[in-house]
């Protein structure tokens, strides 16, 4: 079954999608818990969080690999809540001004109620049901963002490109949400004309959220921060805290939820093509220079660092050699009988490291990287310290997974405290107290060997470089 499924991806999402939108609209047309006292269509959140287990099961997964990380969590949530309050605290305030523009007598409050596109809503002011509607947020937050953006990426990205995966999952979660329409079309609250155009809206509405939410899962490597966001907008802005006026309750609540979104929409676009432009201007320079780097880089004596890292991989173990310049320390392991690995970001350097090592080596990106209990080792050599913190944590979380259980990671930084630019390069530095701080999140990292070293490489001997030894919790 887990063959088949990594042999039909596509397919396989679409079936497992159609089973749980079945279940879903069941519940929404013929069940209706959302009538109940639960006030809510729980079920198939329920359900799906089932299917989720089922499907991790049957492939041999676990949640970490979909994006429910074991660290990040808290930094995760701050994030998505950054994101989600300023966003709707903007929406809020253009909701008011347009109702008090109109003559409306505003007010706010804080109650518990199921949104329905005609208007129509049960209120509910008490603890319990406040409570409940935390509750089953919360269930619904970790189903949809399981399924759609963990599960269906996931799968997809198995013989798919990430932007593929990343549309094929918004417009997914877009129709979804027709199911909301489809109800009040069966209730007669609609004609087929409005069912229609209401639908589309919400597949335009929705399938915007699954990439704003998707982008945010690759900008931080682990599902938290859409998570958060999605949240604080179906609990916060659209269930619990409301505009009311003399007319009713949330008349323009598609307003605020629409201008929210865009707003956000656009605040991620902005800090991913801010980092995009500082990867792209890292790779151009390596791109650029790749001669220059390779010879000065590739006959560089560096055998201490290596067979202090070798001493903890077992004989002839399997090493990634994750961002590998010219290719010397993946030749140096190749000579010492490992088995070996190689990537890099830039085309050239790719070019030149396969001549000197005599394998292929892949162009890759560190945010690419996707195994899982492969290696008993990986060396990232002054590689990874040109990513921003937060795409550092992301990776790092990365290459966890993709070390077998209790097998080891080497990584460098220069020594010191700068975040920003050398040389049309961009860098992340670290003293040991900086780096011990910026780990205590990752649980599943222990560091076995830590140490301070002067650069090797001619007339360079003045930069100060630290080295890390970290081990998987086995």
């Amino acid at each position: 079954m887990s063959e088949r499924i990594r042999k039909n991806t596509v397919v396989s999402c679409l079936m497992i999608f159609l089973i749980l939108i079945i279940v879903h609209g069941f519940e929404a047309v013929v069940l209706r818990t959302d009538e109940t006292i639960l006030g809510e269509n729980c079920i198939n959140k329920i359900f799906g969080i089932v299917m989720i287990f089922a499907v991790l099961r049957i492939m041999g997964l676990k949640t970490r690999d979909i994006g429910f990380a074991g660290s990040g969590l808290m930094r995760g949530i701050g994030s998505g809540l950054l994101l989600a309050v300023p966003s709707f605290t903007v929406s809020y305030i253009i909701e008011l001004i347009i109702l008090k523009a109109q003559g409306h007598d505003i007010g706010f409050g804080v109650f518990t109620t199921g949104f329905s596109l005609t208007g129509e809503t049960a209120v509910h002011r008490g603890i319990g049901f406040i409570l409940m509607c935390i509750f089953f947020n919360v269930i619904n937050v970790v189903m949809e963002e399981g399924t759609f953006r963990g599960l269906f990426d996931h799968i997809v990205c198995i013989d798919h490109s990430g932007q593929y995966a990343l549309i094929f999952q918004a417009l997914l979660f877009g129709i979804w949400h027709i199911v909301t329409p489809l109800h009040n079309l069966i209730d007669g609250d609609m004609n087929a004309a409005s069912f229609i155009g209401m639908s589309i809206g919400y597949i335009i509405l929705a399938g915007l959220m699954g990439i704003k939410w998707g982008l945010l899962f690759r900008m931080t490597g682990n599902l938290y921060a859409g998570m958060a966001d999605h949240f604080f907008n179906n609990c916060i802005a659209t269930n619990l805290l409301h505009v009311v006026t003399e007319e009713g309750i949330d008349d323009l609540m598609i307003v605020r939820v629409m201008i929210a979104q865009l707003l956000s929409f656009a605040a991620v676009m902005v800090i991913r093509r801010k980092k995009a432009k500082t990867c792209d201007d890292t790779l151009r320079y390596y791109e650029k220079n790749a001669e220059s780097f390779t010879a000065g880089t590739l006959n560089v004596p560096f055998s201490d660092t290596q067979e202090r890292f070798l001493s903890f991989i077992p004989e002839g173990g399997y090493i990634l050699d994750f961002g590998c310049g010219s290719g010397r320390d993946t030749k140096y392991f190749l000579d010492k009988g490992y088995r070996v690995d190689a990537t890099d970001g830039s085309e050239r350097l790719c070019e030149l490291a396969s001549a000197n090592t005599g394998i292929r080596v892949k162009k890759m990106l560190f945010s690419d990287l996707d195994e899982h209990d492969k290696y008993d080792g990986i060396w990232a050599c002054a590689s990874i310290l040109h990513l921003h913190k937060d795409e550092l944590l992301s990776v790092l979380d990365k290459m966890i997974r993709a070390l077998k259980p209790g097998a080891y990671m080497y990584v460098s930084f220069k020594y010191g405290d700068l975040n920003g630019y050398r040389k049309e390069r961009y860098f992340t530095d670290f003293t040991h107290e900086s780096f011990h701080e910026f780990i205590k999140d990752l649980k599943e990292l222990t560091i076995a060997d830590e140490w301070e070293s002067f650069d090797v490489r001619p007339g360079r001997g003045d930069e100060k470089w630290l080295n890390v030894i970290l081990k998987r919790r086995g």
